[in-house]
């Protein structure tokens, strides 16, 4: 079974596996942001797109970036 991409919610292609730190270590104090908590699987191209912005910003934004 093939793992869904955090970020779209679609099937994750082979090779295209990253990890999604769901908020990024900019916005955290040093140590929490590699917690097991906030490590999510993603498709590579979509965590880059979505950098540093946090969920609230991604989740604003994806509809347009993932689906159009």
């Amino acid at each position: 079974m093939k793992k869904k991409c955090i970020l779209s919610g679609l099937s994750i292609p082979d090779g295209e596996y990253s990890i999604d730190h769901f908020v990024a270590k900019y916005w955290l104090p040093s140590g929490l942001y590699s917690l097991p908590e906030n490590k999510f699987p993603a498709i590579k191209i979509i965590n880059n797109i979505k950098g540093i912005k946090m969920p609230c910003e991604w989740y604003d934004t994806r509809y347009e970036l993932c689906y159009n």
